[in-house]
């Protein structure tokens, strides 16, 4: 676009930006904004931390981009910090279409925004500025029209003749392809959502009908393995939504809803071992009826054979 007056970027230590920018705004079929832009032809991971943002506007924006080309109408898909303290994101699918967004009311200025490109998917990660890891913001698919793109830092005032002051921390880009050990099983109604609290402890949360029944219906945060192993995890709490909520440890043959699988999940009604022994055959269980909370659960996988093991984090021995 034309942003007047020009703005303009300073690298003032490794990894850490200001910019200034004036524009009338990144939205609608056209844009006018400020880019600090590096040319990219294969995938990646984009990661700053917006450390000052100095606006009058409550409709500007500064963030992450992730463009088709340097024209004003180019495809892209940006994650933003907005003068109004909350972040969304915003997107053109196609060259020259309108834009779309994604706002969840997550506000503040001080965060941390990530943008993964992998392949047409767009994926945007968001975390506090206290939070240790990354949780899944919104994906959209872009249309991307070659093998070469830019990304870098986006920033417009929304006001033609006023600047806008954006500092930025810790701005890297990687080749690495990130993403969350996450997805869902059958149609849940809602996304699952996932993120490290801190080294080796998650909060997940999860929708979906059932585990149960000749098909599931559930959140998976999955790791892919082969050949014999054993899977432990401590649970240290299920809020439940309702009796029939689960939450536990699973060994299963596939992503397919109808999969066979083994699993130790605690219910409201204590630990129980679930399982299908072929693919859309009926589940069977085995409820043990002990505790629902700060639990070990075990799972032993040796050949076709998978054994459950339980007990009480406080307690020396397991059950089998």
């Amino acid at each position: 676009g034309n942003p007047s007056p020009a703005g303009g970027s300073t690298e003032v230590s490794p990894g850490s930006w200001n910019v200034t920018a004036a524009g009338h705004d990144i939205w609608g079929s056209r844009d006018g904004f400020h880019f600090v832009a590096f040319e990219k032809n294969s995938d990646c991971t984009i990661t700053a931390f917006i450390e000052n943002w100095k606006t009058s506007n409550s409709w500007a924006k500064g963030g992450l981009m992730i463009r088709d080309s340097l024209d004003d109408n180019a495809a892209h898909a940006t994650m933003m910090s907005t003068g109004a303290e909350y972040v969304a994101m915003q997107y053109r699918q196609s060259t020259g279409s309108s834009s779309g967004s994604y706002h969840t009311g997550f506000g503040t200025k001080r965060v941390w925004l990530r943008i993964v490109k992998e392949g047409n998917k767009v994926t945007g990660f968001v975390k506090r500025e206290d939070e240790f890891g990354f949780s899944k913001f919104y994906t959209r698919d872009i249309n991307f029209s070659g093998d070469s793109f830019f990304v870098g830092i986006a920033v417009t005032s929304h006001v033609q003749g006023t600047l806008s002051n954006f500092d930025v921390s810790s701005f890297e880009i990687s080749d690495e392809v990130f993403s969350l050990p996450e997805r869902d099983i059958g149609e849940t109604g809602r996304e699952i959502d996932t993120q490290a609290v801190s080294e080796g402890v998650w909060s997940i949360k999860g929708a979906g009908t059932d585990i149960g029944g000749t098909v599931d219906s559930f959140g998976f945060f999955n790791y892919k393995q082969s050949g014999d192993i054993t899977a432990t995890v401590h649970l240290d709490k299920l809020e439940e939504r309702n009796i029939n909520s689960k939450g536990g440890l699973m060994m299963r043959a596939s992503h397919a809803a109808d999969a066979p699988h083994v699993s130790l999940l605690t219910t409201g009604k204590g630990i129980t071992m679930y399982y299908r022994e072929t693919a859309g055959g009926d589940t069977s269980n085995k409820n043990v009826g002990v505790w629902s909370g700060n639990v070990e659960l075990k799972l032993v996988k040796t050949g076709n054979e998978v054994a459950c093991y339980y007990k009480h984090k406080s307690a020396p021995e397991w059950f089998h």
